[in-house]
């Protein structure tokens, strides 16, 4: 069972052309040559438990983690990542608030009409989210793929307004970090708003905000990134 997370189609608005390839390998230790075609392919479409297409949710951390509240960004960009978006959705992010953890990269994709918006709600001071961890990617050049408290990977038509994020040590490189999914560009992101506060210690590779020609498999030497073939690869409108 081999499942295809909708953030790789994009966006589940519209037909889809998705197309899969089959390969194996006979590596000659043992068994027989495999057959010349294969057959009895099942494709099943899997609602998430809790889906995030349209509409408008909060992320509190004081209320129940149920229905359309999400307790932590975790939570909300995890089923965020494998939702079909339909129309537009909206994170109100309760104020005041801080949130210790380590996010998953941000995968979904709004579009032009059906954004993806996090936003301060309520009276007070930003929200915060904020790594207190030293990462898990030792960058050994300024611009090389690196840890990050946010990370945008490939998505479109997003913003994030009035989130303010913060790191404790110096082993996070990157408050805000925009990277490729595959060849796919971050286009049409918004970062408002918003008080970036980094560790820099003695280290030489900390930014606030890193729009990068990386996807997620650049080396942490690398500062230049894959190599981009067609203009869908490129950063754009940020």
């Amino acid at each position: 069972t081999k499942k295809i997370p909708p953030a790789l189609l994009t966006n589940c608005a519209g037909p889809v052309t998705f197309r899969l390839i089959l390969s194996w390998k006979n590596d000659d230790n043992s068994g027989s040559n495999p057959p010349a075609a294969v057959d009895n392919i099942s494709l099943v479409s899997q609602a998430p438990a809790r889906p995030v297409s349209f509409g408008t949710f909060t992320i509190d951390n004081t209320l129940a983690n149920a229905g359309t509240n999400f307790t932590t960004f975790t939570e909300a960009i995890t089923n965020l990542n494998v939702s079909c978006i339909t129309g537009q959705v909206v994170f109100n992010v309760t104020a005041g608030q801080t949130f210790t953890e380590v996010i998953p990269p941000l995968l979904a994709s709004g579009l032009a009409g059906m954004p993806i918006i996090f936003q301060k709600a309520g009276v007070g001071a930003n929200p915060i989210v904020q790594r207190t961890d030293a990462g898990s990617l030792t960058t050994s050049t300024f611009g090389g793929q690196g840890d990050a408290v946010i990370t945008i990977e490939g998505s479109d038509y997003v913003t994030f307004d009035g989130i303010d994020v913060s790191t404790s040590d110096q082993g996070i490189e990157y408050g805000y970090f925009l990277r490729k999914k595959a060849d796919d560009g971050c286009k049409n992101v918004t970062i408002k708003n918003a008080t970036i506060t980094m560790t820099k210690g003695t280290s030489a590779y900390v930014a606030g905000i890193y729009s990068s020609n990386h996807d997620a498999s650049t080396s942490v030497g690398s500062a230049t990134g894959i190599t981009i073939t067609t203009t869908n690869g490129r950063n754009e409108n940020l």
